[in-house]
């Protein structure tokens, strides 16, 4: 796995099924468990983006974080013009990928992630993921009136700092004998405007990974 969050290994207990006897009464039938689907909300807001890219993350669902949450540098924003695709920033420069990897890197690695497939070092691959993101600061502009790490962006191109949880699940026990990882880290998300049909939505543009601090 990449640096790209500071995995700490998590060995997740197994639950203990415990056995009962010497009813009185026998339970009540239970109808079969109904299996949802992912919901997600319209990208209007902000807001409402950061709840899709938890849903997406929940549900393992790569399509809808490729195509509505990532993005492109090919869909305009409310001022016509087109910006730099998303880029990820690492705390620690990785080996291979340097301070940053851009949006392709960023959908082989989900896809991978979100595949259920046995990880390239032969270890299983992940059964379920829980993320969820709460707020440390509000929504507002970027520190810099012009650029973000050296790209322009448009009027209406918002930040905020989020606390991390997630959980990963795995199908198996890695060589470590774990078979589980926990997140929690800070990260900043900079989201920008884009036009679709007339509306203004936004997207995922930059996630800068800045640990604990």
């Amino acid at each position: 796995m990449t640096t790209r969050a500071r995995l700490t290994a998590l060995l997740i207990l197994a639950v203990a099924l415990l056995a009962s006897s010497g009813c009185l009464f026998s339970p009540p039938e239970k109808d079969d468990p109904v299996i949802t689907g992912p919901e997600y909300l319209d990208y209007t807001t902000q807001d409402n983006l950061i709840a899709n890219f938890e849903e997406a993350w929940n549900h393992m669902d790569f399509t809808e974080y490729r195509d509505n949450i990532l993005y492109d540098g090919e869909m305009a924003a409310p001022d016509g013009e087109t910006y730099a695709a998303f880029t990820f920033y690492f705390i620690i420069p990785d080996d291979i990928y340097g301070e940053s990897w851009g949006i392709e890197e960023e959908k082989d690695h989900t896809e991978g992630l979100f595949s259920g497939n046995d990880a390239l070092d032969g270890g299983p691959g992940v059964k379920n993921i829980t993320l969820h993101f709460s707020n440390i600061t509000i929504w507002s502009d970027p520190d810099n009136p012009l650029e973000v790490y050296g790209d322009e962006y448009p009027v209406g191109t918002k930040v905020r700092r989020f606390q991390t949880d997630l959980s990963i699940e795995l199908k198996g026990t890695n060589s470590d004998g774990y078979s589980g990882y926990e997140v929690n880290d800070h990260v900043d998300f900079f989201v920008i405007p884009v036009d679709v049909d007339g509306s203004t939505e936004y997207r995922l543009w930059k996630w800068r990974d800045i640990g604990n601090g």
